[in-house]
């Protein structure tokens, strides 16, 4: 079980009566983590930064998502991957990708935090978060509710409209 979900094969992952609450209550923990991703964006470009500058902070907040988020998934990887293949296109059809995504999201951190292949970064970077926001809109648009694989599992966040918005932010960042 994840959260009020029943994990089936790799295809499906079976609906139970979702968590009570709003939608703001039940997509706190990822608030929280957007949240903490902007404190390390601030501060990195306070602290470390000469001069901090407003395409910096995209970049460290781009770096902060990819790392955290990124590590989260890898820590959980099958679990990841099986719940990834409930609403994304690319991992229904290739299983393999649930597994490859995470580490992509860390390098991708990697390139955004030390400034490296910055145009690859921000071409990949609309390319993964693009393809993933093709699959949360057919699933917000589908029947029944899917728990968020984007906190590797770890919290009942179910795929909703602020999940596709968080991508949308990500591409937007990535093009600016």
């Amino acid at each position: 079980a994840a959260g009020p979900y029943v994990l089936g094969d790799a295809q499906n992952i079976v609906k139970t009566p979702p968590a009570s609450g709003g939608v703001i209550r039940r997509v706190m923990p990822l608030l929280l983590m957007l949240v903490l991703v902007t404190l390390f964006a601030l501060l990195k470009q306070i602290f470390f930064a000469s001069p901090a500058t407003f395409h910096g902070l995209m970049q460290d907040w781009m770096a902060g998502f990819f790392l955290l988020f990124g590590v989260l998934k890898v820590i959980n990887l099958k679990k990841f991957a099986l719940m990834y293949q409930g609403y994304d296109v690319a991992a229904k059809r290739f299983p393999w990708w649930g597994y490859l995504y995470p580490f992509l999201e860390v390098g991708l951190g990697l390139l955004f935090l030390f400034g490296a292949a910055l145009v690859f970064a921000n071409v990949a970077t609309v390319a993964l978060m693009g393809l993933g926001m093709i699959g949360i809109y057919k699933k917000i648009h589908s029947e029944g509710e899917v728990q968020c694989a984007c906190l590797g599992g770890f919290f009942n966040v179910p795929v909703t409209w602020f999940t596709f918005a968080e991508n949308g932010l990500m591409v937007v960042m990535a093009v600016w």
